[in-house]
């Protein structure tokens, strides 16, 4: 079986985790790595199925926000890494939470970049939508269309191949398994994984907003969007940063910003 790319660099406390979202990989936040690696050691690890990894090799089974985790909670333990902050993009919100829920004694704090939370009610209703989107062939350019709405117009067209290709080479039943894990993962225990979370300090930065057709569009000026609401209402030590007029892909469109708020905010909160 193909072994996913786990980048281990730099030294200083504390450990930065960076955490990609779907049919991303380690090496898409390589300008974060190289600048946190000045003064923290950054572990990035490339989750299963994800990357230059065949996700032949894999069963549907094993494409769940659960097994995705544990690869992760298990690097902090094999490197006896303690008081690591989690940054997490998109899926890896829900990566970031599930690691915290399996090693909660290794985590120092949290971050969501551009995260949300799929199921705001009716779990069932929400799995009947998708499944009725994507039956079929239907799976593949779902996604294409979601990762299209992910991107200003005219900017990143390289990352965007890249991402078209991770897609398209990834099997439908597996791409189907992955993303209908996510939804029931938010359904079941993203709610009862933050309050589990309520001890720790948390950064949400938000970039986008989903609305009620479920279009991707970027903050206005001034917006914050329901998601980082939601999450600061539910947990006590939350701090909201927001970017107007920016995609989901906020380390590629204001990566010196985003590193300087994600240095700020660990220095805020006592973790370095």
């Amino acid at each position: 079986m193909t072994q996913p790319q786990n980048i281990d660099k730099g030294t200083g406390e504390p450990t930065v985790v960076l955490i990609h979202g779907i049919c991303c990989a380690a090496t898409d936040y390589s300008w974060h790595i190289d600048a946190l690696t000045k003064s923290h050691r950054v572990i990035a690890p490339t989750m299963r199925a994800h990357g230059d990894s065949d996700s032949r090799e894999f069963t549907t089974e094993q494409l769940t926000i659960e097994q995705l985790s544990s690869e992760i909670a298990s690097l902090l333990v094999e490197k006896d890494i303690t008081g690591a902050v989690l940054c997490g993009h998109s899926l890896g919100v829900r990566v970031v939470l599930e690691v915290h829920r399996q090693v909660p004694e290794r985590v120092a704090g949290l971050v969501f970049i551009d995260g949300s939370n799929s199921v705001p009610n009716n779990l069932d209703a929400v799995l009947d939508a998708f499944d009725a989107a994507t039956t079929g062939d239907k799976i593949t350019p779902w996604i294409q269309g979601l990762f299209k709405e992910m991107f200003l117009p005219g900017k990143f067209a390289e990352e965007q191949n890249r991402y078209r290709q991770r897609i398209t080479n990834m099997p439908d039943e597996n791409l189907r398994a992955l993303y209908r894990n996510l939804i029931i993962w938010d359904g079941q225990q993203f709610a009862q994984q933050l309050k589990n979370a309520a001890d720790k300090p948390l950064l949400v930065v938000q970039s986008t907003v989903r609305d009620t057709v479920a279009a991707r569009r970027s903050l206005k000026p001034g917006e914050t969007g329901d998601f980082p609401q939601q999450i600061a209402e539910s947990h006590p030590h939350t701090s909201i940063v927001t970017y107007a007029g920016r995609s989901h892909f906020i380390n590629l469109d204001e990566p010196e910003q985003l590193l300087e708020d994600l240095l700020l905010w660990m220095k805020n909160n006592g973790l370095c």
